[in-house]
């Protein structure tokens, strides 16, 4: 009888605390994001909350669209939104969210 360990969340490193730490202009884009698109706002609120101290995580589409409540389909389109540059026209613009595959 083997005894095999639940599987786990994918993440690189395992949350090494209680907080994160991220910029205040990041901030203040995530509040208006919370207004037009507030399911791709809580997705990053899933995203953050599972991160490994290296920030990063390594999930499947099907695992973030259990964790943030959602279909796969809502989850791509959240993770479109949140992937996008499209919110600023300067160069200081970046998506909150890289590195999707």
């Amino acid at each position: 009888m083997s005894t095999q360990r639940p599987r786990e969340l994918g993440v690189t490193t395992k949350p090494g605390g209680t907080w994160v730490q991220t910029e205040r202009a990041a901030h203040e884009r995530w509040a208006k994001m919370a207004v037009s698109q507030p399911r791709a706002s809580a997705l990053l609120h899933v995203i953050l909350a599972e991160m490994g101290r290296h920030n990063a995580l390594v999930a499947s589409q099907a695992t973030l669209a259990r964790l943030a409540g959602c279909s796969r389909a809502t989850l791509q389109r959240s993770l479109s939104v949140a992937t996008r540059n499209d919110e600023r026209p300067d160069a200081q613009s970046r998506p909150f969210l890289a590195h999707i595959t």
